[in-house]
């Protein structure tokens, strides 16, 4: 997800039903809208399993004193994760109750 409103962007999907982004914004009046569309427009030129399904707006850029870069700057997936692991699971979650009512 490369956009001047996108500073930084982590993708997630291994052992999910969908791919999840973590998504740090440029401006802070970004609008939702905004990176929704940009997802959809990214999607479009993608295959299905590389798809964006959902996203999760990080509170905070991912930076060396969060831990959350290597010391070449590099993002530390799994620690990026584990700060989101509670949205993530809620999405997945959500998702597995809507697809086990179908």
């Amino acid at each position: 997800l490369e956009h001047k409103q996108i500073s930084q962007a982590v993708i997630y999907g291994d052992s999910l039903p969908f791919n999840i982004a973590v998504i740090v914004l440029s401006e802070t009046n970004t609008e939702i809208k905004e990176i929704e569309e940009l997802i959809d427009r990214s999607n479009k030129s993608l295959p299905d399993y590389a798809k964006v399904s959902h996203y999760i707006i990080a509170d905070e850029p991912f930076s060396f004193e969060a831990d959350t870069l290597t010391a070449n700057g590099r993002v530390k997936r799994t620690k990026v994760y584990e700060i989101h692991l509670e949205k993530i699971q809620a999405l997945t979650e959500s998702y597995n109750s809507i697809t086990a009512a179908v």
